[in-house]
């Protein structure tokens, strides 16, 4: 019994999200997942959130740094209309990110804000959402001929 690694790595994996103005649910992963390996020597398994985030953690940490500081961040106008959905407190690229994504993209880029969301707006507001996206998806094309 007692408090457990398991239970004490998830206390610092919530404390992780917090600090990072992040709502520790806003990054779950399903609590029966039992993909993956199970560790060797019998070990306990971390939880799955932890398992999800491991993954290829130094190619997640430079897309982090590369968009954050513009780093190899290179687009080109797009020829087609493309919408870009962002969270409103997405503390992980934040808003002013989403605008100037837009701006390389050029003039057929749009950018709709869902207030309230994070970083995973997708599931945070997942009704407004999917109306943006839909509204988006089957708007008539201002390129059709």
């Amino acid at each position: 019994m007692g408090f457990g690694v398991v239970h004490l790595l998830d206390a610092v994996f919530r404390r992780m999200f917090r600090s990072a103005g992040l709502r520790p649910g806003s990054a779950t992963v399903n609590a029966e997942d039992d993909t993956g390996a199970a560790p060797p020597h019998g070990g306990l398994r971390p939880p799955p959130r932890q398992r999800y985030f491991a993954d290829k953690r130094e190619e997640k940490m430079a897309l982090i740094r590369g968009i954050a500081t513009g780093e190899g961040f290179e687009l080109a106008p797009l020829p087609q209309e493309v919408l870009i959905i962002w969270g409103e407190f997405d503390q992980i690229f934040p808003v002013d990110k989403a605008h100037k994504v837009k701006e390389k993209l050029g003039e057929k880029a749009t950018v709709k804000v869902i207030p309230n969301a994070g970083h995973l707006p997708q599931q945070e507001d997942s009704k407004l959402f999917n109306r943006v996206l839909l509204d988006f998806l089957l708007r008539p094309s201002s390129t059709a001929a």
